[in-house]
């Protein structure tokens, strides 16, 4: 990739377009137009040399990416949210058609009502498959975005569609790695993601789409060994959990590192209602440490083609880290306790 990151700053912002067009946006009429882009002419009286990520802070504002605040700071240092990454990736990746035809009727959620600036940015990360919804049916693009939450979304067009890995985002972050994308500052992979770290990314992505020089950089064990993991016995492990489906429950499930399984349950389904009160009542006989997700098998249509699930009443079980490995239609207690009793041991 090529092109940088776009950023809305203050109520009136600068945002350079995928042809070099310029988006301002007015945060207070959620009105847009287009005009020529014009860099700031000096660079950023709070990014000075020595700061690590001077360099790509240096390119965004000389390629008009980014105009900075009304006081003429970058503000490197402040982290960033959905809705502005979405922003920030989507304007600098389409073209200002694809984003703003982009049908957010068709995407519909709850936090993300068609008016909002930020609507056609999520819009296009949803049809591209880059990102979705919560199971409650907000986007919560308030929300801090992290590390492993960005590499997924600036590298998964540059991956098969079928690359997987334990934990799941290991495979992003070693395609940033490859790219030598991961500068030193990156401690942890839930980290939150600053202005700074983020145009560090995108640069460090032009650096080698372009042929230029590699810059020194972290790989995933590096950054995963400087997290510190507790060996607990199944004693300490906490009970098993049984949840409905969201992505940040997903996410939860996939950090414990600990196998666990979604659970495709229709209302109208007789098997489906009993095996949810068979779960409920019967949690503690499940290995410790595990959890069941409960996803909607009407209204979760995404999580069902991502794992092929064609009939409702289907358990699809995970190992340890996230990686899909067994399919089960219609399963008794019995064999769902086993089914997660041989992946916690294998």
């Amino acid at each position: 990739m090529s092109s940088l990151l776009r950023r809305f700053l203050l109520p009136a912002v600068v945002l350079a377009g995928a042809f070099g067009a310029v988006f301002t946006l007015d945060f207070s009429t959620a009105a847009s137009t287009v005009s020529v882009p014009t860099p700031p002419a000096d660079p950023f009286p709070d990014v000075p040399e020595s700061h690590p990520h001077a360099a790509a802070v240096d390119y965004v504002r000389q390629a008009g990416i980014v105009q900075g605040y009304g006081d003429g700071t970058y503000q490197p240092e402040r982290t960033v949210n959905r809705a502005e990454f979405a922003k920030m990736y989507v304007a600098a990746t389409y073209p200002e058609e694809k984003i703003m035809t982009c049908a957010t009727d068709v995407y519909t959620l709850h936090d993300v009502p068609s008016e909002m600036w930020f609507a056609p940015y999520i819009c296009v990360l949803m049809r591209e498959g880059l990102a979705r919804g919560y199971d409650d049916g907000n986007f919560y693009p308030e929300r801090t975005i992290n590390v492993a939450e960005v590499a997924k979304i600036i590298t998964k067009g540059t991956l098969p569609s079928f690359a997987a890995s334990t934990p799941w985002y290991r495979v992003y972050i070693d395609e940033l790695a490859v790219q030598h994308a991961l500068p030193e500052d990156i401690m942890t992979f839930d980290q939150p993601v600053t202005r700074g770290l983020l145009a560090e990314l995108l640069y460090r992505q032009h650096r080698h789409a372009t042929g230029a020089e590699a810059l020194p950089s972290k790989t995933y064990e590096s950054i995963a060994g400087g997290e510190i993991t507790k060996k607990v016995t199944a004693e300490e492990k906490p009970e098993a959990l049984y949840l409905p489906y969201t992505e940040q429950a997903f996410d939860t499930a996939v950090a414990s590192n600990e196998p666990f399984a979604i659970f495709f349950y229709a209302a109208w389904c007789p098997s489906c209602i009993q095996h949810d009160q068979t779960f409920t009542d019967r949690l503690s006989e499940l290995p410790r440490g595990v959890t069941l997700l409960r996803a909607n098998y009407d209204t979760d249509v995404n999580l069902r083609a991502e794992y092929d699930v064609k009939v409702q009443d289907t358990l699809v079980f995970f190992r340890a880290g996230g990686v899909a490995q067994q399919v089960l239609t219609g399963a008794s207690f019995a064999e769902v306790q086993d089914a997660l009793t041989l992946l916690q041991s294998s």
